[in-house]
């Protein structure tokens, strides 16, 4: 081969990157280098990635200063003596038209090639090798045996392949690698890293649900979600606005499978395009035309099944077919005329009624069926089918069956399917409409008890009105006549005291409902408000306990309970898990719940668990991560109007900024949070933010101020939980000994060790002690909270200076440096060098910090309501300690790391 092999440059950056196929990459590279391998051949169906991943291959091998060359099979070559490798012949065999000439002259070419390099073999790719014509296969496969060429090979599943062609990848010197369909995540992976921007999982959801994570169907979605403007960025993420909808590309590469699909096979796709998944009997006798045969259209299945278009499955004693791809769907439905499709819907539905509908999701897809074919369906049917809509959590189908119900007949329990759908839709005015005129007409008690729990939860968590919530479960209350309709509102009662910030009051209320712990509907919902509050009442180990109960009750429940998501015990356990200190833990129940609420489209519950999840790496030292996690919650909450959650997201996206140092996002955070009204937001946490934006200012003082107010107001509220951890970051920040006894009398035996360290840590702060501190830095690494240990392990190398062990505090300083780079880019003051070196007081520290922004000296003692001639005495005696001159060197001192 003569000629000059075309080289693939690597992908650009504007190139969709390759997501989850690293391993194959490092296969095909590790078998290109071993000498007793001949090739590597990609196998998959069609837009699983297999070109991409060969053409990775192929730039790395070119890289590696390989030979490389490209070759693409097709159909029409593939009738052609040599016509898919036609332009890499050398000169002297191009039109010669017996085979063995040709044969020849490329041996003796490719030879001389391998010989001047050493005997470093060419790398040949060959995309689509199945339809390489015979000859042109024959004569790989000689350069194959004789070690002059590597084979790089591409195949699509499933396909006719000639003799000559196999034999390419028969032997053990050829591997071949089956290609699948990517995962969920890997899928958002690659949005992510396509978009540059992170990436809601509901959107990445719906991309991999109708994509089934086919690589190029993937692509193609993204890009028609783009130009119609489906998918937008909310908040700071990729989020879908509107329906996914295939691009033109896709509707060809799909309809291009489906077209030669014959007639009595087409009649089956439409029909499971309608309405599937489609009994195989109904399937058959609705495709067979008047006077046909049966058997052509089971043939025609059969075939399809085989190619991959539908799959057949046993469920029960009957055999169900459906299309084995949802966009076979969409682009069928798309395809279809709309009489054709209400014509396939009344067949369908008739026959499933006329077998009585008896398995359980059959009401669903008669009223759906019906609805879409005549525009109305009987009322109980359309009732039956909300219900079922409503388990499978397809809210937007609940809402359209409901309403077409009222619409034939006000009935209480179309009432209640409405109104919850739209509470989870975020349609709050509406929500409350419905549910009030449910809760006018409820006379018995099971009712009463649900529509309130609905509307409650509307007050509760979608208006975030606590007072309200408390007046509807009491209104309620004073309306049922039952023991267990008092019990299951005193149940409601408790999380609505929670939510409150009454915490002991929720726990006792909780107690009593939960009793011996027998399962039912009231003990889960009690279970939920138990273990959230006895986290904050500071017993953090029980209340672990107390969720996991709560979720083994909900999930043995016989139906779904109306809005309240069985993922809210994995948010009442992550929190529990945070204060007891298991951070990891906690971030992995936190993400497994947020997946459960995603799959199931819960907004709230999302919102609560993303809040969660950045909590637990805000504690872990992962402020990055954390900012990920709050964007993403606030594209949930601003997508669905959850104003209370939206506001406690940005105060705590405001901390992990802040503690980045990013404190210009930091301050819009806390500025659009200021601009949220909502009536109340019991979270005393929610003031991190604001502390530590003013910490990163400069503003040490107001930062304390806030700090200390946000403790008091946990303090009033017997929330310890908040009350330690806004107290231990006083003590973070320089105030340790105002807090050390305090944070001591907070300490309790099922508290767990974070508290502990919290009480220890402030302690060793005030006295000083190395050793102490040292044994703090250590417990914070144990339990994860890698920068608090690093504050500590700084800490622990300026105590040692301070008492002349300067060797000893390098090690301290070593150690605390290594913890900080593993922190995300965290800055915070206890960091940073000035303390590692000689102790500033704490007013010293203030000017310091302000002067080090380029404040000048009037500025800053107008901003401490000093002197001018104060703040320069202070200076002078800081500049004096650290042994610098000016502002520039300060600044530099001051960053952590800086100054040795």
């Amino acid at each position: 081969m003569s000629t000059t092999f075309a080289v693939r440059e690597p992908a650009s950056a504007l190139a969709w990157p390759l997501v989850a196929r690293h391993a194959e990459l490092e296969g095909a590279l590790a078998a290109l280098q071993d000498r007793r391998m001949r090739g590597w051949v990609a196998a998959g169906p069609p837009g699983v990635g297999k070109t991409r991943l060969a053409e990775e291959v192929l730039g790395a091998a070119a890289k590696h200063g390989y030979r490389t060359a490209r070759v693409t099979a097709s159909r029409s070559s593939s009738q052609l003596p040599f016509g898919s490798v036609a332009h890499l012949l050398p000169a002297e065999a191009r039109g010669v038209e017996d085979p063995v000439t040709v044969f020849d002259v490329v041996l003796r070419s490719v030879r001389e090639q391998v010989s001047a390099r050493g005997g470093s073999r060419s790398v040949v790719l060959v995309d689509d090798l199945h339809l390489l014509d015979g000859t042109s296969a024959t004569m790989i496969l000689r350069l194959l045996d004789e070690g002059l060429v590597f084979l790089l090979a591409t195949v699509r599943s499933s396909e006719p392949v000639d003799e000559a062609v196999s034999a390419l990848w028969r032997g053990d010197g050829v591997r071949r690698v089956d290609l699948g369909d990517l995962p969920r995540r890997a899928v958002q992976t690659l949005m992510h890293l396509s978009l540059r921007g992170p990436v809601d999982a509901g959107a990445a959801d719906d991309v991999w649900e109708t994509s089934r994570g086919n690589p190029l169907y993937v692509r193609e979605l993204v890009l028609g979600a783009l130009d119609s403007g489906a998918l937008q960025q909310v908040g700071g993420a990729w989020r879908l606005v509107a329906p996914l909808s295939p691009t033109p590309r896709l509707v060809e590469v799909v309809a291009a499978r489906l077209d030669a699909v014959p007639d009595a096979g087409r009649r089956a796709l439409e029909l499971l395009a309608v309405a599937e998944p489609v009994s195989l009997d109904d399937l058959l006798a609705a495709s067979a035309r008047p006077g046909s045969d049966p058997l052509e259209v089971m043939q025609c299945l059969e075939a399809l099944e085989r190619a991959g278009t539908v799959r057949s499955f046993l469920d029960g004693r009957r055999t169900t077919v459906r299309l084995a791809h949802p966009l076979y769907g969409e682009v069928l439905r798309a395809q279809l005329p709309e009489l054709a499709r209400r014509r396939a819907g009344l067949v369908l539905s008739g026959r499933v009624k006329a077998y009585g509908a008896r398995r359980y999701e059959d009401p669903l897809r008669i009223a759906t069926m019906q609805l879409d074919a005549t525009g109305t369906a009987d009322t109980e049917l359309l009732v039956r089918g909300a219900r079922l809509a409503r388990h499978g959590y397809d809210l937007l189908r609940v809402a359209r069956l409901a309403r077409a119900a009222l619409a034939q007949q006000d009935r209480l329990d179309a009432r209640l399917l409405l109104g919850e759908a739209l509470y989870e839709l975020g349609e709050f005015d509406e929500a409350e409409q419905v549910l009030d005129a449910a809760l006018d007409a409820t006379t018995d008690d099971v009712a009463l008890v649900r529509v309130a729990s609905v509307r409650t939860a509307l007050e509760l968590t979608g208006r975030n009105r606590p007072p309200e919530a408390l007046r509807v479960v009491q209104q309620a209350a004073s309306r049922a006549r039952t023991e267990p309709a008092l019990h299951a509102l005193r149940a409601l009662e408790a999380l609505v005291l929670g939510f409150a910030g009454r915490a002991a009051d929720a726990v006792a209320l909780a107690d009593a409902v939960v009793g011996d712990g027998t399962p039912s509907r009231a003990a889960m919902v009690a279970s939920w408000a138990r273990a959230t509050g006895l986290t904050l009442l500071g017993r953090a180990e029980i209340a672990v306990d107390a969720a996991r109960r709560g979720f083994a009750m909900h999930e043995a429940l016989p139906e779904v309970l109306a809005v309240y998501h069985v993922s809210v015990h994995l948010s009442a356990e992550s929190f529990a898990l945070q204060e007891c200190g298991r951070l990891a833990e906690a971030l992995e129940v936190a993400e497994r719940g947020y997946a459960l609420a995603t799959r199931d489209r819960s907004p709230w519950v999302r919102t609560r668990l993303a809040r969660m999840a950045g909590r637990a790496a805000v504690l872990a030292g992962q402020p990055r991560t954390a900012v990920r996690w709050y964007v993403e919650g606030l594209s949930v909450a601003r997508a669905h109007g959850h104003d209370a959650a939206r506001k406690m997201l940005l105060d705590q996206k405001a901390l992990a900024h802040a503690l980045l140092g990013e404190l210009d996002e930091a301050e819009r955070a806390l500025a659009e949070s200021a601009g949220i009204e909502v009536s109340a937001v019991v979270y005393p946490e929610h003031c991190l933010g604001q502390a530590w934006t003013l910490a990163g200012r400069g503003h040490l003082g107001a930062a304390h101020r806030v700090l200390e107010e946000g403790a008091a107001r946990a303090a009033s509220a017997g929330d310890v939980s908040s009350e330690r951890r806004l107290l231990h970051d006083r003590a973070r920040l320089g105030e340790a000994g105002a807090v050390a006894d305090r944070l001591e009398e907070l300490r309790r035996p099922d508290g767990g060790p974070l508290a502990d360290a919290y009480a220890l840590h402030a302690r060793a702060l005030r006295d000083g002690d190395p050793t102490s501190l040292a044994e703090v830095a250590a417990s914070f690494e144990r339990l994860g909270c890698t920068l608090l240990a690093a504050e500590a392990w700084t800490s622990v190398a300026a105590a040692l200076r301070r008492r002349g062990s300067a060797r000893e505090g390098a090690r301290a300083a070593v150690t605390a440096k290594a913890l900080v780079e593993r922190c995300e880019g965290a800055v915070t003051p206890a960091l940073r060098a000035v303390d590692a070196v000689v102790p500033l007081t704490r007013r010293e520290r203030e000017v310091a910090s302000l002067a080090a922004t380029g404040l000048s000296s009037k500025d800053v003692a107008d901003r401490l309501v000093l002197s001018v001639r104060t703040v320069d005495n202070h200076l002078q005696a800081v500049y004096a300690k650290l042994g610098v001159s000016s502002r520039a060197d300060l600044a530099r001192a001051l960053r952590p790391g800086g100054g040795g």
